[in-house]
Order: C-alpha cells, then sequence, then structure tokens
C-alpha cells in the first residue's frame, strides 16, 4: 500500500477514528490495520526489551475499549480480514513475554474471537481481494486457536468458501480476475499464510490451494519488470515482488522462482521460513524461466523482453477486457491499451498506477484514459490519451 509522506504524532493515547489526514482515506485504514504491531513483536522476540511489549498491550486494550461498539469505521469487512493476519503474527512474537498478565491475553482472545464472528457471518459476502482476506483470516483463527469452540466451524466455512474463490476469481493463466497486480499478490499474501501455517500445524489442503498459489507466483514472475517491480496496471503500486519469488522458490522447489527473485533469503522469508528455509533456498539451484515473453491468453496481458537481465529491454502491453474482471471489482482502470516500458535500468514509460485514493486526480485517472509521463531533460510534459 501506498506510504504517507505526511507526518502525524498520535500521542500516547491513539484516537482509533483520528481524522483523515490529507484526504486519504487509506491513511486511516491503515491505521486500524495494525501492521506495526508485527514491528513491535519482532522488535521484543529480537531484543528482549519489553518497552516494545508494553506499547503493544496499551495499544490492544485501548484500541479494545474504543471500538467496542464495532464503528464502521474502525471494523469495516476489509480491515478485520486484514488485522487478523496482523495481529496473529504479532501475538506469537511475543507470546514468551513474562509480564502478558492473564487481562491482557484474554483481552486479545476475546478480541480475535469477536474479529472470528464478524468475518464468519461476512464469509459469503464479497467477491475480489476482499473475500479472500475475510475467508483466509478466518480460517487462519481456526488453524491457530483451535480452542474457540466455533474454530471447527470457522474453518470449514472458510476452507469451503477459499475453495469456491480460487475457482472463481482468478483466471485459468494465474492472474486475480480484478486486473490489478497489486491486489493479485494481496491474495498470494492470503494463501501462502494459510497455506503455509497449514503445513507448520500438519493440516492438509486440497491441493488446489498449491496448484493456484504457484500459478499466481508463477504470473509474477513473468509481469515483473527488471527491477523485480510490477506494472502498475490499475490500482497498483510499485511493488516489488521478489519477497513471493523467493518464497515461491522454497514451497515449490522452483529454480525459476530462484532465478527471479533474491539471490539472498530476504527479511521477510527469513522470518517466515527460518533456518530452515536458508538452507532449502541455498541448495537449491538456479533456473533461468523457460522463455521471455508470455501472453496471458484470459487476462490479456503481453509481456515482451530481450532478456532476463537487470538491464534487459521490458514491455507490457494490455489489452484487457474489462468485462471479464471480477464482478463487483473496482481495482480496474479503463486503460487498456496502454504500454510500460522499463529498458536500460529505468522506467521509461510508465502508468501512474492508483496515485492516492479519493483523490481529485486519481479520479480523472481512472475515468478519462491513459496518462503518460515522458521526462526530457528536466522537463515534464503529461500527455492525456482518450478513447
Amino acid at each position: 500500500m501506498e506510504q504517507s509522506s505526511i507526518p502525524h504524532h498520535l500521542g500516547k493515547d491513539i484516537d482509533w477514528a483520528v481524522e483523515i489526514k490529507n484526504n486519504d482515506l487509506e491513511w486511516n485504514l491503515m491505521l486500524n490495520r495494525h501492521s506495526y504491531w508485527i514491528d513491535l513483536g519482532r522488535a521484543y522476540w529480537l531484543t528482549g526489551e519489553e518497552k516494545y511489549v508494553k506499547e503493544w498491550s496499551e495499544q490492544l486494550h485501548s484500541f479494545k475499549e474504543q471500538t467496542q461498539a464495532h464503528p464502521a469505521f474502525t471494523w469495516r469487512d476489509l480491515q478485520v480480514g486484514v488485522r487478523v493476519f496482523n495481529w496473529i503474527k504479532t501475538f506469537y512474537y511475543i507470546l514468551s513475554w513474562p509480564g502478558l498478565t492473564p487481562q491482557t491475553f484474554f483481552a486479545f482472545m476475546d478480541s480475535l474471537h469477536e474479529h472470528g464472528r464478524h468475518l464468519y457471518e461476512k464469509n459469503n459476502k464479497y467477491c475480489g481481494n476482499w473475500a479472500f482476506f475475510i475467508s483466509a483470516g478466518l480460517a487462519n483463527i481456526s488453524l491457530m486457536f483451535p480452542e474457540f469452540k466455533d474454530s471447527p466451524e470457522w474453518g470449514r466455512a472458510a476452507t469451503d468458501r477459499l475453495i469456491y474463490l480460487l475457482n472463481s476469481e482468478l483466471f485459468p493463466d494465474g492472474n486475480l480476475k480484478e486486473l490489478s497486480p497489486l491486489y493479485h499478490n494481496m491474495v498470494v499474501m492470503c494463501l501462502f499464510e494459510y497455506l503455509y501455517l497449514s503445513k507448520l500445524n500438519n493440516s492438509v489442503l486440497p491441493s488446489i490451494f498449491y496448484e493456484k498459489l504457484e500459478k499466481m507466483i508463477e504470473a509474477d514472475m513473468y509481469l515483473a519488470m527488471p527491477d523485480g517491480t510490477i506494472p502498475c496496471v490499475g490500482d497498483s503500486d510499485n511493488f516489488d515482488v521478489r519477497d513471493w519469488l523467493t518464497a515461491g522458490a522454497i514451497l515449490f522447489k522452483r529454480k525459476d522462482f530462484k532465478f527471479s527473485g533474491h539471490r539472498d533469503l530476504d527479511y521477510s522469508n527469513l522470518w517466515y521460513f527460518g533456518k530452515e528455509g536458508l538452507e532449502k533456498h541455498e541448495s537449491l539451484n538456479s533456473e533461468q524461466p523457460p522463455r521471455t515473453c508470455r501472453h496471458f491468453e484470459d487476462s490479456n496481458w503481453c509481456v515482451m523482453r530481450d532478456s532476463w537481465l537487470n538491464k534487459a529491454r521490458y514491455l507490457f502491453f494490455n489489452v484487457s477486457d474489462l468485462n471479464k474482471a471480477s464482478v463487483g471489482a473496482t481495482h480496474s482502470h479503463a486503460d487498456s491499451l496502454a504500454i510500460i516500458v522499463h529498458s536500460f535500468g529505468r522506467s521509461l514509460l510508465a502508468d501512474p498506477g492508483w496515485y492516492v485514493y479519493f483523490d481529485t486526480f486519481q479520479k480523472i485517472i481512472r475515468i478519462f484514459g491513459r496518462f503518460y509521463l515522458v521526462l526530457y531533460g528536466i522537463k515534464a510534459l503529461l500527455f492525456q490519451f482518450l478513447f
């Protein structure tokens, strides 16, 4: 997701419904997803310093007290699904904390169970990436907290829904039907974490989970520009997919994934796989993908490159049909026939992606056509191509 360059000091007592900054709805939504709790947990796990886990405890109690009535903004359905992923990771980083009181433990478990009930009620409501986050979040609660009496039913319902989504929301060529590489990779994260946690807990999932995830990561491999980032098609950011290619190399023992991913095991995957994953990655041979060009016949994206070198000449051509996008999906742009060029180690012709949600310029980009930023010396000219 996009970073905000406008600082805001939240103070000691966080207002979880703080007003939107810079007219950017995502600012507050990100605040309520609690991804930074993972950093607090890791900092405690690495240093043993209680200040990190004490801060987490204070924020947990503060959030629970302020949002007991489930206000729409902080308990937006997607936020609940995303938050579950971050809460579960954080919890296992701090579980060994000697200062974890029964009150804090109960507050966490009680609120997590509330999240589970909420997600169960919404399990069959959505399509697209929202549906994956909601169902995978519910599945992870069931898997990691079997002590909840509702967990067996939550796990059954979530897994059934995920299987339905894998068959309905993905093109046969591996791309998400929302036609946004960023949201495609958000779904990759959902599937990977559920699949990997299942493996760690000796829970056997149907083979479709492995088959579809491998296909999605393979799509990333061919879509990625020479610097490892995705083309910003639709609502997308300049996102580096080499983390997922590296994870896929370990998980599926794919030599071409290793070639296209990080040379060494990256920070995120070291936390996922640990020392065993590091050894698996180092022992896996690297092999160049079998072809340089790829036509995604279902999503109608074309990728051409002259090599797999870092300074290769790369072209992305979008001939997608929005009528084939996911029903209810809102992350596609009216950008058919657009091209993206990355050559000689730099971006030459770029798509602006989503810019900032709900900003006036972002609305223009989505509605009125394709924009290209052409740099010539110190001058920048913006050309608008209308249909």
